[in-house]
């Protein structure tokens, strides 16, 4: 079947009207704008076509004008003059014109061949990845619907787009949504859409909270608003409540009923009619429910895709954030977590709408003194170090606080490569100072000492591992050398080798070995590696890794801490020791629930809730106070403000 596919003959094309088209802008240069944002050089099938297009719109980048001479110019300046036929090819583009009051009708000849060239290659990908046993079905439909879809969304690939073009855009929208200063989907909440303007397209969004905070309510509300009252399309990934309970939530909500009644159906008659008011008024909503267990990123992407090509999909909502599978095999889930992130940042790029994420947070809010209040910092995957540690740079070899080096990356330091157990030069992308924490302090049995907060990890010989999972006795890594060329940890310092850590677990296979009861060269080490004959052994034994036991850990005061992030690598030295990196976030908003009465319960705050909005790349943060209705899980609006700049909610 494969050999009847068009490989071998001629995909589809029109000579003429590429000729037309190149042609038509030779003799009226302002006919270019008007088919510049439909074609680009790869929809022409000829290369010198594709050539000579590409040096019209240089030329009129360049403000310069385009005639005959001004393009055999240009191709001359870049030696592609005779490969496009020289003078007597391009004189004679013009004489063939049918009709220059038709150039839209040949363009969009030209464009539609190029779309089922297109189509062509993507089914021949396709049949190849279906052929491939190295690609997972799942992986190859995904790949398939994408291609697919991107095909049938949008004719032409954005390039780079001028300024002009992207104010006359921006404009054109605002003028579109007359009294309004929102620029995104709208909320219903009042405070939330005057610092956000909406939530915008191509954003992700995160909503994190520590469990009963009432974060996957407070989405549901705004889920709520843009399908009810917007009338726009919504999709709702709810990996931990089912579709029912979801109803429920939506129907407490509306008709302001109390949960608990409608769950046990002790409902007044006067209750049920306002329930049965609310199906009947909201049940045609464009409010799309999907409660699959466990999603891959492929599987949200995929059918996200899917309501948007059939729906027009204006929000997605996902709750939450670590029930999600990103596919694939990771180091540990810290990095799944983050490929997820990256994945859906980059879905709502492609679809062009708001995402918003759930996620919960770990137990540092708990920690914190008397204000449990979240941090941006509770939210990575990592912790933080104390501001006098030292990191080594891999440049040039010098050790700087950390608290020296906030603000001022890329620089390179050194970092492990779990993969070759060898010692890397990597960049960091990103310094920066996380506030103010509690610190513990880490000292082991060869004299190394850091301070950091309790979720910091460190390298252990069962992965990553946090300072609060650490106990006394217990191995982390440490470097053997560093490739400055300071022997600063072999044979002098006798840490335990990994060859060691690697002989123990295998238990009887080197029992006898007594060799391994001390530190091994790397010679020694190799040399039993191969006696052996162990390819694992011998990774192993060249590693720049050597063991030290934890000595102590103790609480250590609380001041400024800071973290750096190293992509790829995601771990540097510090302190002579291997520490975790902070993880980028791809949100463009982070915001956290936050209900002081889940931890001091009063009158004097019971029912009040806050958003604090902790990161927002496209405008500013803030704390939105919000008040929670309990009985019907939802979060309302405060009754001080004046008009809302939206529908209310």
């Amino acid at each position: 079947m494969i050999d009847t596919l068009p490989q071998q003959k001629t995909l589809p094309h029109s000579e003429e009207s590429e000729r037309a088209v190149l042609g038509g802008v030779l003799l009226d240069p302002a006919i270019l704008p008007t088919i510049a944002g439909r074609l680009r050089p790869e929809d022409f099938y000829l290369d010198r076509h594709q050539t000579l297009y590409k040096v019209m719109l240089e030329l009129q980048d360049e403000r310069v004008g385009i005639d005959l001479r001004t393009v055999q110019a240009k191709l001359e300046q870049q030696g592609q003059f005779d490969g496009v036929g020289g003078l007597a090819y391009l004189a004679s583009l013009d004489l063939d014109l049918p009709d220059l009051g038709r150039i839209d009708t040949y363009a969009e000849i030209v464009k539609e061949r190029s779309v089922r060239r297109r189509l062509i290659q993507a089914s021949g990908q396709i049949i190849r990845d279906c052929l491939d046993g190295g690609v997972e079905a799942q992986v190859a439909l995904g790949r398939a619907e994408q291609a697919i879809l991107s095909l049938g969304e949008e004719a032409v690939q954005r390039g780079f787009v001028s300024l002009a073009h992207v104010f006359h855009e921006t404009l054109t929208e605002l003028e579109e949504r007359p009294g309004s200063m929102l620029t995104g989907v709208p909320t219903g909440f009042i405070d939330f859409d005057r610092i956000s303007h909406g939530l915008n397209r191509g954003n992700l969004i995160v909503i994190a909270g520590r469990p009963g905070m009432g974060k996957t309510s407070f989405a549901l509300n705004i889920a709520q608003h843009v399908a009810i009252r917007e009338r726009r399309a919504v999709g709702l990934f709810s990996l931990e409540m089912g579709q029912q309970e979801l109803a429920l939530r939506i129907l407490c909500s509306e008709a302001d009923v109390s949960f608990s009644r409608l769950r046990s159906n002790r409902l007044t008659q006067k209750e049920w009619s306002k329930i049965m008011q609310t199906v009947r008024a909201n049940g045609e909503s464009p409010l799309f429910i999907d409660d699959s267990p466990n999603p891959s990123l492929l599987e949200v992407a995929s059918k996200a895709r899917r309501l948007k090509a059939e729906k027009g999909l204006a929000l997605l909502v996902l709750d939450y954030l670590q029930l999600m599978q990103a596919g694939g095999k990771y180091e540990n889930r810290n990095l799944e977590i983050a490929a997820i992130s990256r994945g859906l940042k980059q879905l709502a790029k492609e679809l062009d709408i708001p995402v918003m994420a759930l996620s919960q947070l770990s137990r540092q809010p708990e920690r914190r003194g008397s204000d449990h209040r979240p941090q941006l910092a509770d939210l990575r995957e990592s912790g933080c170090l104390a501001a006098e540690t030292l990191v080594t740079l891999a440049d040039s070899g010098a050790r700087v606080p950390i608290r020296d080096l906030a603000g001022k990356a890329p620089f390179a330091v050194w970092a492990l490569n779990t993969d070759s157990w060898l010692i890397e030069r990597a960049v960091v992308s990103r310094a920066f100072p996380t506030g103010r924490k509690r610190l513990w302090r880490l000292t082991t049995q060869l004299g190394r000492s850091i301070r950091a907060t309790a979720n910091h990890k460190f390298l252990t010989i069962s992965g990553w591992t946090g300072l609060d999972e650490l106990a006394p006795g217990q191995h982390i890594a440490l470097p053997r050398r560093l490739p400055a060329g300071r022997d600063q940890y072999h044979v002098k310092v006798r840490g335990r080798s990994q060859v060691e850590h690697f002989a123990e677990r295998l238990g009887t296979a080197y029992a006898g070995m007594t060799i391994f009861k001390q530190n091994l060269g790397r010679g020694r080490a190799l040399r039993i590696a191969l006696a052996v004959q162990s390819e694992a052994l011998r990774v192993l034994a060249e590693s720049d890794v050597c063991w030290d036991r934890v000595a102590s850990l103790a609480e250590d005061g609380e001041e400024e801490v800071f973290d750096l992030t190293v992509p790829g690598s995601h771990n540097f030295v510090a302190a002579d020791l291997f520490v975790h990196n902070s993880i980028e976030q791809d949100a463009d908003m982070v915001g956290f629930i936050y209900r002081d009465e889940v931890y001091n319960p009063g009158e004097e705050n019971k029912g009040l809730a806050e958003l604090i909005i902790a990161k927002h790349r496209n405008g500013e943060t803030g704390t939105v106070e919000l008040v929670f209705l309990g009985d019907t899980t939802s979060f309302r609006n405060l009754d001080r403000h004046g008009p809302p700049p939206s529908a209310p909610f």
